[in-house]
C-alpha cells in the first residue's frame, strides 16, 4: 500500500484523531484508478464501523466494474473549513485514508453498511431506516473499504 510523507509535520494529526475527524466528516471523495490507468473519483456519502468505510450505490456501473479489476482505493474528506482572505489561506481539517475496496457480498454485511449510514445521516428515523434497508438491501451494492492507513491535517 502507497504511503506518503507528510511535508508540514506540524500541521498533522494523529491517526486515531483522524479516525475520529473522518467518522465526523459529511462526505468523502472516492479515487479508484481503472484499466486504462485513468483516474476516477466521485463524492459519496459514507459511514466508518470498525476501522472500515462504507458506501453504497447501485448494483451495476463504472464504480463496481473498476473496483473489481483494482481494488487499490484512497478515500479523502474535508471536514469544517474557513477561508482566511486577508492571509491568503484558509483553515481546515481533512483525512486521507488508503486502504483496499470491495463490494460486500453478505447481508448481514450489507445491512451492517447500510445501518451505519442510516444512523450517521439520519438518526431520528432507525425504525424506517431499517424497514427501507430490508426492502432495498437486494437493489443496493455496499462498498466496504479496510482502512490501511489514515493520516489527517490541520490548520487553526
Amino acid at each position: 500500500m502507497i504511503s506518503f510523507m507528510m511535508r508540514r509535520k506540524d500541521r498533522e494529526i494523529g491517526s486515531e484523531e483522524a479516525l475520529e475527524l473522518l467518522k465526523k466528516c459529511e462526505y468523502g471523495i472516492l479515487s479508484l484508478v481503472d484499466e486504462d490507468n485513468s483516474p476516477y473519483a466521485l463524492p459519496l456519502s459514507f459511514a466508518v464501523v470498525d476501522r472500515k468505510i462504507y458506501l453504497h450505490g447501485a448494483l451495476e456501473g463504472k464504480k463496481i466494474d473498476v473496483l473489481q479489476k483494482n481494488s487499490s482505493v484512497c478515500f479523502v474528506a474535508v471536514g469544517k473549513t474557513h477561508v482566511l482572505p486577508q492571509k491568503f489561506s484558509t483553515e481546515y481539517e481533512s483525512v486521507i485514508v488508503m486502504g483496499n475496496g470491495y463490494i460486500a457480498k453478505s447481508n448481514e454485511e450489507k445491512s451492517k453498511g447500510l445501518l451505519a449510514l442510516v444512523e450517521k445521516y439520519s438518526p431520528s428515523f432507525l425504525k424506517e431506516g431499517d424497514l427501507y434497508i430490508q426492502r432495498a438491501i437486494q437493489k443496493t451494492a455496499v462498498f466496504v473499504i479496510n482502512i490501511e492507513s489514515i493520516s489527517g491535517k490541520r490548520r487553526e
